[in-house]
């Protein structure tokens, strides 16, 4: 096994070298191209997010940092960048549906990750029963209440209760990895040695 050397030289911020609101301090730097390299090498899930603004009009945005946090109560984080259009639209109305997609719906992704100000009706013609748009044809989705919602840098942590889960077919879901889509379907089967 290869020892790797993470060693933190002056150019790579130590915990003492970042305030407690994630800035850094004077004479700190980030690797941000390194650390967006190790990002894009680990495949994150593929959603939308979707809803209503305060006006009934619908939005939607691509997303691929989600994760559950809790299952009691049911939590779930989403990371969205705070210059979206699509987000300040929804986040006043305090609810969102997370749609997580299946491999084949990489068009559905480019779509809602496409600025616009058109609502891609066409992929998402289901709605809950309180009217907010669902994409069809993934894994599953997710109706969800805004918690909290937590400034990191240029992008907001939002945690939300889960409230209904609809799972859909026996779809493979679909990742974003190295700068393309991607399946987890060829992960071994036989678990990682501890």
């Amino acid at each position: 096994m290869t020892e790797l050397d993470l060693t933190l030289s002056p150019e790579h911020p130590t915990p003492a070298d970042v305030t407690a609101s994630g800035d850094r301090r004077h004479g700190a730097s980030v690797a941000d191209v390194d650390l967006r390299r190790l990002m894009r090498a680990i495949a994150q899930p593929v959603a939308v997010l979707t809803g209503r603004d305060v006006h009934g009009a619908p939005w939607g945005m691509t997303v691929s940092s989600f994760t559950c946090v809790s299952l009691d109560p049911p939590l779930v984080a989403v990371s969205v960048a705070r210059r979206s259009r699509a987000w300040s639209s929804i986040a006043p109305t305090g609810r969102f549906v997370l749609s997580a997609l299946a491999v084949g719906q990489e068009t559905v992704a480019e779509r809602f990750a496409a600025p616009s100000t058109a609502f891609p009706s066409a992929h998402a013609s289901r709605f809950t029963v309180d009217g907010m748009p669902v994409v069809d044809g993934g894994v599953g989705a997710a109706r969800c209440s805004i918690r909290d919602v937590h400034p990191g840098g240029d992008h907001d942590v939002v945690i939300a209760r889960v409230e209904r889960v609809r799972l859909g077919g026996d779809g493979r879901s679909l990742a974003y990895t190295r700068g393309g889509y991607a399946s987890v379907d060829n992960l071994e089967e036989e678990p990682c040695p501890r």
